[in-house]
């Protein structure tokens, strides 16, 4: 007795690029979630346990790259600093807590 494959009209090739690119969206959905669930709650923990104010002096060190400035904002996600040659860098909150900014 043969066994007879029901296709409904779509190809195999179809079914895989299709599943491959949902799970690719679904992954860089979920990535960026986790990056807006982590620097809010670093926010809070910076605002209230590190204690810097708008203002205060700061020295850290970013991808090899020391930056040495003025607080010029507390965002949710960054906290801009403006250096002394009037640039603006921005660092994310989570990753100016675990860099330990020297205030």
């Amino acid at each position: 007795m043969p066994i007879h494959r029901v296709t409904l009209g779509v190809n195999q090739s179809n079914i895989f690029l299709f599943s491959t690119t949902l799970f690719t969206i679904l992954r860089i959905v979920l990535f960026v979630e986790s990056l807006i669930y982590s620097s809010v709650p670093s926010t809070v923990i910076l605002v209230f346990n590190c204690h810097v104010k708008i203002g205060d002096t700061i020295s850290t060190v970013v991808k090899y790259l020391e930056i040495k400035g003025k607080i010029s904002d507390i965002g949710f996600f960054f906290v801009p600093i403006k250096t002394k040659n009037n640039v603006k860098v921005d660092i994310r909150s989570n990753l100016f807590i675990q860099k330990k900014a020297k205030y």
